[in-house]
């Protein structure tokens, strides 16, 4: 039994990801790394995603799924897939996930932390090593409470305005938070920041 347990707490999941901004979908991808799942791909297109799914080497053992899509959406995407793959696990994500009413589907909000969304995984897949897995953050935050706001805002979605209302600053401030958040990690562009933030469990 102790080796049952060993081999499960040890276990890696495949992941498949579909969302239709190529942005978001980038991002999503980023964001596990450093998790128990290996992400496979990550596509803008639900017709796609299902021929991957079909194909032996890009099939996946989760699959996490933006609902409203155009031409093939998340709804459509997961009956198919509970058809075709009953083994396979989907996971939508919305923008509006209380108006989303779809039997079998869970949906978690857009802004769900890498975490949420793992330990969900694990209770669909009854493996407890992703319910209880936690991330740990292996460096130090050098960002201010002012940068790392300004991150997690645009993390969320939130727009240039919502944020100056927000932090009750400038747009020239904000856009301030972020480039010295930028050189602060070393990286080029506020995705880039944002994934770092989000791979170290800041944000």
């Amino acid at each position: 039994m102790d080796d049952d347990v060993s081999m499960a707490t040890d276990r890696r999941y495949t992941l498949g990801i579909v969302d239709n901004d190529p942005l978001v979908a980038d991002f999503l991808a980023h964001g596990f790394a450093n998790t128990p799942m290996d992400v496979l791909w990550a596509l803008t297109d639900a017709g796609q995603a299902l021929t991957r799914c079909g194909q032996e080497g890009t099939h996946p053992a989760i699959v996490l799924t933006d609902i409203e899509m155009p031409g093939m959406n998340g709804r459509e995407l997961f009956h198919t897939l509970r058809e075709r793959h009953p083994e396979m696990v989907a996971i939508g994500i919305s923008a509006f996930p209380d108006l989303v009413a779809e039997p079998g589907l869970v949906v978690l909000p857009k802004e769900s932390r890498v975490e949420e969304i793992v330990r969900l995984a694990g209770m669909l897949l009854h493996d407890d090593s992703l319910t209880r897995w936690f991330p740990q953050s292996p460096h130090a935050n050098p960002l201010s409470d002012a940068e790392l706001r300004a991150l997690d805002c645009y993390a969320q979605g939130k727009t240039m305005l919502a944020i100056c209302h927000l932090m009750n600053v400038s747009e020239s401030s904000v856009k301030t938070f972020v480039k010295r958040a930028c050189r602060k990690l070393n990286v080029h562009s506020r995705t880039e920041a944002i994934v770092t933030c989000v791979r170290n469990n800041w944000i």
